[in-house]
């Protein structure tokens, strides 16, 4: 997660300095009643999220969560758009699909934001983030989050594991990575089926990861081996 710090107001838009003056505008525009076009009302409302007067954030925050998707990712799109906003609606309402592609796909939105992402996202938006490798291996947190992740594909993870493994670089908060690493470079790659009865498995028992992040080694060869790698024997 990225720090959220207000904007430089001299950057916005004369519209959005007025919506953020002193005056009832304030509250208007937190409510989404100032006619503001999208790229200001997101700057706007990330701007009022952050006001040290509670009824004034809270409302900001339910507006930007209620904002319709085609209009937030047709804004949060776009380059210039401020890393902080992409964490902000990234945080708040990234279970769109419209709305994390838009964010997931923006140049500029930030290595800490995809990795909260990962931790969070479906599936198939777990697959989208595995395929920019550059940004795993310049900020492999993702890999960890993705890997914690009930949701993501095993496949996926052996992938992005055996990427960091081949290119020596060290997933963090992973105590036990050295034995994962050989759990999961050590056999085959995963087959659909593996996915599909891995995914069975995640949504009928707890998954109990205090082996590999405590660094039990005898467990997670026991435990992540099995569950990772040897389910696609269907053992």
């Amino acid at each position: 997660m990225i720090q959220h710090t207000p904007l430089d107001p001299t950057q916005l838009s004369a519209a959005a300095q007025r919506a953020l003056g002193p005056g009832p505008g304030r509250g208007m525009a937190s409510r989404g009643l100032l006619p503001l076009a999208p790229a200001d009302q997101v700057a706007v409302l990330y701007q009022l999220s952050l006001d040290g007067e509670s009824t004034l954030s809270q409302s900001a925050r339910a507006t930007a969560a209620g904002l319709p998707e085609k209009l937030l990712a047709g804004t949060l799109a776009a380059p210039a758009t401020d890393p902080r906003v992409l964490d902000f609606f990234a945080q708040l309402i990234a279970d769109k699909p419209a709305v994390f592609d838009a964010i997931a796909l923006n140049p500029a939105v930030a290595d800490q934001t995809i990795a909260t992402l990962a931790g969070r996202a479906g599936s198939r938006e777990v697959d989208q983030i595995a395929q920019n490798e550059q940004r795993l291996l310049r900020h492999p947190e993702i890999i960890a989050a993705m890997y914690m992740n009930r949701r993501a594909r095993m496949s996926t993870i052996d992938r992005v594991v055996e990427l960091a493994v081949r290119n020596n670089v060290r997933v963090p908060g992973l105590a036990a990575w050295d034995e994962v690493a050989r759990a999961l470079t050590g056999s085959p790659p995963a087959s659909p089926d593996a996915d599909a009865m891995f995914a069975a498995m995640a949504a009928s028992t707890v998954r109990d990861d205090s082996a590999l992040t405590a660094g039990d080694s005898r467990a997670v060869s026991r435990g992540v081996c099995w569950i990772m790698r040897c389910v696609d024997t269907g053992s």
